[in-house]
C-alpha cells in the first residue's frame, strides 16, 4: 500500500489517534473489561468509561495499519501532542443558511495584513463538513512551532482556533485536499505571533481558613 492510500496521511503517522463508535460521533469506540484487563488496567467502573480514550490512558493509540483503516471507516480524533497543531477554521452562517463569516478568508486576510501569504505548500489541508451550528470549513495541520504557542480562537478572529487534537483527516466527511510533497512546515510565525504565548499557569491561593465551614468563612 503506498503513503497516498491512508486514511491518515504519512506526515502525520508520528500523531496519536483515538477511534471513534461511528461516522459523524465525536464518541471514542467502545470497548469491553477484557480489553483494559489485558492491557493490566483497572477495569473502570463506570461503564461509559469503557472506551479507546479511557483504554489508551487519555493518550491515544499509535497509528497501525489498522486504526488507520478503522479511521477511514468511523473517524476518530487526532491528538497532536507536542508534535502537530491543527488550525481550526470555522464558516458562520446567517439565518437563512447562507455564509456570514468565513474563518478561512478571514485567516488569508491576516497573513496578507502580516505581508505574507497563505497557501497549502507545507500544511495538510482538510476539508471539513460543517454541522448544525456552521457550515463547512477547514482544518490546516501544520508540525508544532519552535515556540509554545496559546491554544483556542485568536483574539483578532474567534472563527480560527488552533487546537492540538481535532478530528483525524481521512474520517469520514473530512476531505484530504492537500499534502506536503516534503516533510510538513511548522505553524507560521506570524500565525504564532497572533496566537501569543500561552496563558501563564497562576497557582491556586489557599486562604487561611478555606477549611472553615461555609457559614464561617460568609
Amino acid at each position: 500500500m503506498n503513503a497516498c492510500d491512508w486514511s491518515v496521511p504519512a506526515a502525520l503517522h508520528g500523531a496519536r489517534l483515538v477511534p471513534r463508535q461511528q461516522p459523524g460521533s465525536r464518541v471514542p469506540m467502545r470497548v469491553t473489561p477484557g480489553a483494559f484487563k489485558a492491557a493490566g488496567l483497572p477495569v473502570p467502573e463506570d461503564r461509559r468509561q469503557w472506551n479507546s480514550y479511557q483504554l489508551s490512558r487519555r493518550c491515544g493509540f499509535p497509528w497501525t495499519p489498522a486504526i488507520d483503516a478503522h479511521v477511514g471507516r468511523r473517524g476518530g480524533e487526532l491528538l497532536g501532542v507536542s508534535g502537530f497543531v491543527c488550525v481550526d477554521c470555522d464558516t458562520s452562517l446567517a439565518i437563512d443558511g447562507s455564509v456570514w463569516l468565513d474563518g478561512f478568508r478571514r485567516l488569508a486576510d491576516l497573513a496578507a495584513e502580516s505581508g505574507n501569504v497563505l497557501d497549502f505548500a507545507g500544511c495538510i489541508a482538510v476539508r471539513t463538513p460543517g454541522n448544525g451550528t456552521h457550515g463547512q470549513g477547514w482544518h490546516l495541520w501544520f508540525g508544532a512551532p519552535d515556540r509554545p504557542v496559546r491554544l483556542g480562537p485568536l483574539a483578532r478572529c474567534p472563527l480560527i482556533e488552533i487546537k492540538n487534537r481535532a478530528t483525524a483527516p481521512g474520517s469520514p466527511g473530512y476531505e484530504v485536499r492537500s499534502v506536503p510533497d516534503a516533510s510538513l512546515a511548522r505553524l507560521p510565525a506570524w500565525l504564532a505571533e497572533l496566537a501569543g504565548a500561552p496563558r501563564p499557569v497562576v497557582a491556586a491561593e489557599r486562604r487561611k481558613g478555606s477549611g472553615a465551614p461555609a457559614w464561617r468563612r460568609l
